[in-house]
């Protein structure tokens, strides 16, 4: 043995302390604080040796993971994809103006609805029972089967069936994050054109409202051949930032409930897309799209 009888006679740190069931306060409020960084853990093994680099102290997996899992609520997540051009400033004073965006609305609206009309004039003052506040999106719906993680025993490799057909549709989706409400339409592909039959059936279906629609920065939602209704106006958000769109949630949603399926047509598909559609009552939109940040605005502003 190299060192020998020293080696021995050597008093080591000990390890993880006997009966050990929880950690420090301090420790605990520091590991929640690094928790709620986006950039979280890739593993236990990670945080037990965090915790021991920093705060010098040694705890066994089983306690780490209790207090981890069942106490702080935090658990192994796939990350959201964030584009490198993101610019995070901008999306912090989309959410911060939000509520301005809002009172500009209104107080236009405000003053449209009691500015006087002749029949002289071209253009006559249109007057809206309310201003509603809704989410849209498109969703590609295709025969490739959705993956998405399986729960099986150890040493249980999850099979799924899998199919190579390039068949698929879309699924435009405007949601009012409010109440839960939804227009949906089935579009053959995305486009401007299809955008602008979808705007129109919005726009018709509520037309005693004007709506205020929450969007990203497509080509499509830009084209210079749109015809945007005059009861509809298009609120951008800022480039590369889905998760300030609340419809995006309610399309992982819908997919998850066709994950693992082996669907062999498109008309089944859109069956089986229907169906689920048709199950999701606006609460429990509402409770997948009530973004805090849209549901204060609305309450301080329009309510």
């Amino acid at each position: 043995m190299s060192n020998g009888l020293s080696q021995l006679l050597e008093i080591k740190a000990g390890g993880p302390a006997r009966g050990q069931k929880t950690l420090d306060s301090s420790v605990l409020s520091s590991l929640k604080e690094r928790l709620e960084d986006t950039s979280g853990f890739g593993s236990y093994i990670q945080i037990q040796s965090w915790i021991k680099e920093t705060y010098g102290i040694e705890v066994k997996y089983k306690t780490l993971h209790k207090i981890v899992r069942y106490g702080l609520k935090a658990k192994l997540k796939i990350p959201r994809k964030s584009h490198i051009k993101k610019n995070e400033s901008d999306v912090k004073a989309f959410k911060e103006d939000f509520p301005c965006q809002l009172k500009s609305v209104k107080e236009t609206t405000e003053t449209t609805e009691t500015t006087e009309t002749t029949e002289t004039e071209s253009n006559l003052v249109r007057v809206y029972d309310s201003i509603r506040v809704f989410s849209h999106d498109e969703s590609r719906f295709g025969l490739m089967p959705i993956t998405r993680r399986r729960i099986t025993l150890e040493g249980v490799k999850p099979i799924q069936p899998f199919q190579i057909k390039f068949e698929n549709y879309y699924l435009y989706g405007a949601i009012e994050p409010l109440t839960g409400e939804g227009f949906f339409l089935e579009m053959p592909r995305l486009d401007s054109i299809c955008f602008q039959v979808y705007i129109d059936e919005l726009s018709s279906c509520y037309i005693k409202d004007l709506i205020l629609l929450i969007i990203d920065n497509s080509s499509t939602h830009k084209a210079k051949r749109l015809k945007i209704p005059e009861n509809v106006k298009l609120l951008f958000i800022p480039p590369y930032s889905p998760e300030l769109n609340p419809i995006e949630r309610f399309w992982q949603y819908i997919k998850d409930h066709i994950t693992f399926s082996l669907i062999e047509d498109l008309d089944t598909l859109k069956q089986e897309v229907s169906d689920i559609l048709n199950k999701c009552t606006d609460s429990i939109i509402a409770s997948l799209t009530g973004y805090s940040y849209i549901i204060n605005a609305i309450n301080a502003q329009l309510i």
